[in-house]
């Protein structure tokens, strides 16, 4: 049977083993049982626990069994790594459990690995190792000779510490014809000797009879004690005092305050005068304890009590009192009373905390349903007055106490802990038992919880935004960021870091403060705004970190100052030559610079002269923005005639004349002035020179020029800037004059060869054919290095670059006629009757116009303007080449070759011609 209940506990433990294991948090109750017998050798063995619940024992010291309760009178020790049970010192159960029978005592003990509160119980067994002992060796008795049979007198009992069999007492009187042993059972189960007796006695013969009591126990082996009766025998005395009983039960509550009576004996005597006058006492052979305690009335034979009375110490009195006359030679009578103490409930529960750990503090990283401490509670009090039920008093519903047994509990965590919302908490234990009049305690808890890092730092705002002009002087101040954790410690000891490698040479933080600083001077026309991340980091394990956006938002100083872009200056100075027609007035631009640096030629459509007409735009450019970059345009000299006027705001000069015919052959040199509307303002000044000459004129000249360039001079000026996708028509009169931009490859050439030209001061044929020769550039040089350039696979065709508008141009194979209208070709243009008609019905085209296809497809334009120009070129080689076809003959068919191969893709193979 042992066995097998040995079997089911392991069983059971193993079940609630694999529960902890899924859940690993909530302590489970077990209650284990041992037995172990009183005064055995300190250091006994009492069981093992980690045997007991089938748990292997761990090779490392580790402490596996915490003892949380442990009572201090039982010499017991509990071995933290194996639950080892032994016995410390002496086990005496008579002193440990005087009152007590069966002799318990309980404690728990926590298996923190397993997570398993184990109750335990040890009963202390009893042996037999006192014999039953007489309160007096001698006890002396008086009777009288004329007792009559059957006459009983009440004898002390043998107490016996021992429980159970060992103290159950057995009486036996030595052999006597006038006596026999009467043994009298309680209702308590107590047995007293009485003296009976059997014959009579006459003093004359036995003056004094001399017995043995003794008293047996019924332990292995039994125990005895004896003590000697002598019975006195007293002349006769007509009646002695008799009780009605002669034993007798009172119960008296413990509160009874002194004074009270706890009985009023009486006793008759039939005999008149002092024989009949009775005086009670209490026996002189009572003990000092019940002589402490209770007094009787020697006249009335009230029984009163002296002292309070304490059922925790004591739970019972004998008292043996005894009633004799005043006559002589008188026979007392003896009357023996159980005073049975009854049970109020005068004691208020106690409640006792074992924390499970050494202080009353927890982390706020346990989960719900931890084990926090033990609290026993225990009431000295009996029955109802001694059970006991705890609870908690408290506003927030974080713990709970969980009942394991009749006098423990557990405390709990009933929810999940944050330190930052609640550091402490202030718990009422609330104890009260179930008496009539119950009593209660109350106990204070103060649990503090401990930090971890489950908080990551939260910056003060969502993002950051600071603004700085440009130009700082670096190291720059620009803003601090904060970031709080509500951790503790290093939990909540914030650093601030840059990830970001890209702006890691532009702003800096210092880790501690979170300001940041601009490292370099912030230029706005190079970046307008700067946004990167800001790290903090907590330092705690495993460390938690968080982001903030910081914005710089730069601000523009008017640290640049206007650049005029349109006309092209070269120092300072811009020459435009105004092509009139004397006859109609239309006006024409043509756009010259007097410098090496190249020239320019800017066709504009014919306008009809009015009081106010457009003559040319001055553009200007400034990298500032806002006030700082928006620019006012203005003519500072120059204008005294007021023949000009310009729009402050687009630039846009106007010649102011009705005639423009009139102004052939003049000369005008404009100061103007481009200034900003910033605070300091910065300008830019041109000197804008205007040559107003009648157009047939100039066209003589252009094609006098077209023929004095040669051909190698030429073709250079062409590849060149078709290689760089900086040529720019300027249609005119006679044909295409391609004008490089400042920076081409070939500029100083070209200017050289046409910026004379188009100041009408050219120099002979023959001075040109010596520049030609002083080059010393033959058409095979230059052919194949800048044709070969433009027409490579991997760099494309350079005419896929255009980003100019030659939407029209003159065909230089058509034939010169008189009006420069019938020279022009546009790829867009109309070719039928009908379709001029149509066009004219159209809004009209103005100069800025003219030539241009609203909504047209960019791609579709650049195509065809990519084949207009490639079938150009073949036509001016062809022209050029012609002019000295024996020298050149083979560069010719080679290059026409190499033209015809990348027309192709464009659709404009028959446009160039074979050789």
């Amino acid at each position: 049977m042992l066995l097998l209940s040995h079997f089911l506990l392991q069983f059971l433990v193993l079940c609630w083993h694999f529960f902890l294991c899924v859940d690993c948090q909530e302590v489970a109750p077990f209650a284990m049982q041992y037995k172990v017998l009183e005064e055995v050798p300190s250091g006994t063995v009492i069981g093992k626990l980690s045997e007991d619940f089938g748990w292997e024992e761990r090779s490392e010291p580790v402490e596996t069994f915490q003892q949380l309760h442990f009572p201090k009178e039982l010499p017991v020790r509990v071995g933290s790594g194996d639950g080892l049970l032994s016995t410390a010192g002496r086990l005496d159960r008579e002193r440990l459990c005087r009152h007590n029978d069966p002799c318990l005592f309980s404690f728990d003990v926590l298996a923190v690995i397993h997570l398993a509160l184990i109750h335990v119980e040890i009963q202390v067994l009893d042996i037999n190792d006192h014999a039953p002992q007489f309160p007096k060796p001698e006890l002396e008795l008086e009777i009288s000779e004329s007792a009559s049979l059957r006459t009983r007198i009440p004898l002390d009992r043998a107490l016996d510490p021992d429980t159970g069999s060992n103290a159950l007492c057995s009486y036996s009187l030595s052999p006597s014809d006038h006596f026999a042993l009467d043994v009298i059972s309680g209702s308590d189960g107590t047995k007293h000797a009485e003296l009976v007796v059997v014959k009579e006695v006459d003093r004359e013969l036995h003056s004094c009879f001399d017995l043995v009591l003794t008293a047996f126990d019924h332990g292995e082996p039994p125990k005895s004690g004896t003590t000697l009766l002598r019975v006195i025998v007293l002349d006769s005395n007509d009646n002695s005092p008799m009780f009605a009983e002669s034993s007798l039960t009172v119960e008296i509550w413990e509160d009874a305050l002194p004074g009270t009576i706890l009985i009023n004996l009486t006793a008759t005597d039939p005999d008149q005068g002092p024989n009949g006058e009775i005086e009670y006492s209490l026996s002189k052979h009572a003990s000092l304890e019940v002589l402490n305690m209770f007094i009787i009335e020697a006249k009335t034979g009230s029984v009163v009590l002296r002292r309070p009375l304490d059922y925790e110490e004591n739970h019972t009195y004998e008292v043996d009192v005894q009633a004799r006359d005043l006559g002589a030679n008188p026979i007392p009578a003896h009357c023996k009373i159980l005073i049975k103490v009854l049970d109020v409930n005068d004691n208020a529960p106690d409640v006792h905390i074992t924390w499970a750990a050494q202080v009353p503090v927890l982390s706020e990283a346990l989960p719900k349903d931890s084990f926090v401490a033990l609290v026993t509670v225990s009431d000295p009090d009996s029955g109802n007055n001694g059970q006991v039920y705890c609870y908690l008093s408290q506003g927030l519903e974080h713990f709970k106490l969980k009942r394991t047994n009749r006098y423990t509990y557990m405390l709990l965590t009933n929810a999940i802990l944050d330190r930052e919302r609640w550091a402490e908490y202030n718990l009422t234990l609330m104890v009260q038992d179930y008496g009539n009049r119950s009593l209660a305690a109350r106990k204070h808890l103060t649990i503090c919880i401990s930090d971890v890092n489950d908080n990551p730092p939260l910056f003060e705002r969502m993002t950051y935004d600071v603004t700085i002009a440009e130009n700082n002087l670096p190291p720059s101040y620009l803003i601090t960021v904060k970031a709080h954790d509500a951790d503790l410690d290093f939990n909540g000891k914030v650093t601030y870091s840059i990830q970001d490698f890209l702006v890691s040479d532009l702003v800096s933080i210092d880790s501690k403060t979170g300001e940041i600083f601009a490292l370099r001077a912030f230029d706005y026309e190079q970046v307008t705004s700067l946004e990167f991340l800001v790290t903090a980091e907590d330092g705690g394990h495993p460390k938690l970190v968080s982001n903030v956006s910081v914005r710089v938002s730069l601000l523009d100083r008017n640290d640049n100052s206007p650049v005029i872009v349109q006309p092209v200056l070269v120092g300072g100075k811009a020459r435009i030559i105004v092509l009139v027609n004397a006859q109609t007035g239309y006006l024409r631009l043509s756009l010259g610079n007097d410098s090496p640096q190249g020239t320019a030629v800017t066709a504009m459509t014919p306008t009809p002269s009015s009081n106010v007409s457009l003559l040319f735009t001055i553009a200007a450019s400034d990298a500032d923005s806002g006030l700082n970059g928006a620019l006012h345009y203005e003519i500072l000299s120059g204008n005294d005639a007021s023949l000009f006027l310009i729009d402050p705001l687009s630039g846009q000069v106007f010649i102011n004349s009705g005639n423009a015919s009139s102004l052939i052959g003049s000369e005008w040199e404009l100061g103007v002035l481009v200034r900003d509307q910033g605070n300091s303002p910065l300008q830019a000044k041109a000197l804008v020179q205007l040559s107003f000459r009648n157009h047939l004129d100039q066209l003589t000249n252009s094609a006098q020029e077209a023929q004095m360039l040669s051909p190698s001079m030429q073709i250079s000026q062409l590849l060149s800037l078709l290689h760089q996708g900086q040529f720019q028509p300027k249609p005119n009169h006679r044909g295409n004059k391609y004008i490089a931009k400042n920076g081409s490859r070939n500029a100083g050439l070209d200017a050289d060869c046409l910026s004379i030209k188009d100041s009408g001061q050219g120099e002979s044929e023959a001075d040109d054919r010596d520049s030609e020769n002083g080059l010393n550039l033959s058409i095979q040089q230059l052919v194949g290095e800048e044709l070969e350039s433009l027409l490579e696979p991997h760099a494309g065709l350079a005419l896929e670059r255009l980003t100019a508008d030659p939407a029209w141009m003159a065909r230089l194979s058509l034939s010169l006629t008189s009006s420069y209208k019938d020279n022009v070709f546009s790829p867009d243009s109309l070719h039928s009757s009908q379709d001029q008609e149509d066009a004219g019905r159209d809004k009209p085209r103005t100069f800025e116009t003219f030539g241009k296809v609203t909504g047209s497809d960019p791609n579709a334009a650049r195509t065809r303007l990519a084949s207009t120009f490639l079938s150009e070129m073949s036509t001016l080689f062809e022209m050029i080449l012609s002019q000295k076809a024996q020298a050149h003959a083979t560069m010719a068919s080679g290059l026409l070759q190499q033209l015809s191969a990348c027309s192709k893709p464009f659709g404009v193979d028959g446009d160039v011609p074979a050789v």
